[in-house]
C-alpha cells in the first residue's frame, strides 16, 4: 500500500517537482469490451502526478523496485495540445492530446474508488478519492500557451 506523501518523496529525489494533493491512479483506456473486462479485473495502474511543468506517469508496481527516471513518462505541458475529461461508466476518461499522439487514461470516480481496485493502493486514507476531483480540473485548465 502506497502513501501519497512516498510518492511525492520519491518523485523529488529523481529531480521533478510534483505538486501535493494532485496524484490520482489511473489505468490505460480499453480499445474495445474484451480490453474493458480485462483492464478491470487488471491490477495493472499507475500513478498521474500534476508537476509545476509536466504531467508525470509511473507504473505503482515500479515504486516497489528501484524505479528510474527513464522509466516515467513525462508529458511537458508546452507540449500538450488540449486534454478531454468525460464520465465514462464508472470511470473518468482522459484523453491527453499531443502534437504527435493520443495518451488515453481512465480514473475511477473518487466515491467508488475505496470499494474497488484503487482501494488495495490507497488504504484506509483514500488519497486518490481525496484528490480526483481537484487534479481532473487542473488538467482541464492546462493551456499549451500557458507553458511555451
Amino acid at each position: 500500500m502506497a502513501s501519497e506523501k512516498s510518492h511525492i518523496k520519491i518523485f523529488e529525489e529523481l529531480g521533478f517537482k510534483p505538486k501535493e494533493d494532485r496524484t490520482i491512479i489511473v489505468q490505460y483506456q480499453a480499445n474495445d469490451m474484451s480490453e474493458a473486462i480485462y483492464n478491470f479485473f487488471s491490477t495493472e495502474s499507475f500513478i498521474l502526478q500534476l508537476t509545476y511543468s509536466e504531467i508525470l506517469i509511473a507504473k505503482l508496481s515500479d515504486w516497489t523496485t528501484n524505479i528510474k527516471k527513464e522509466s516515467i513518462l513525462s508529458i511537458p505541458y508546452a507540449e500538450i495540445e488540449n486534454i478531454d475529461i468525460y464520465e465514462h461508466g464508472l470511470n473518468y476518461r482522459i484523453d491527453i492530446k499531443t502534437s504527435d499522439s493520443i495518451i488515453k487514461l481512465s480514473a475511477q470516480q473518487g466515491k467508488l474508488s475505496g470499494i474497488r481496485l484503487n482501494s488495495l493502493y490507497v488504504g484506509l486514507k483514500n488519497w486518490h478519492e481525496k484528490n480526483v476531483n481537484d487534479t481532473l480540473d487542473e488538467l482541464k485548465n492546462i493551456k499549451k500557451d500557458d507553458y511555451i
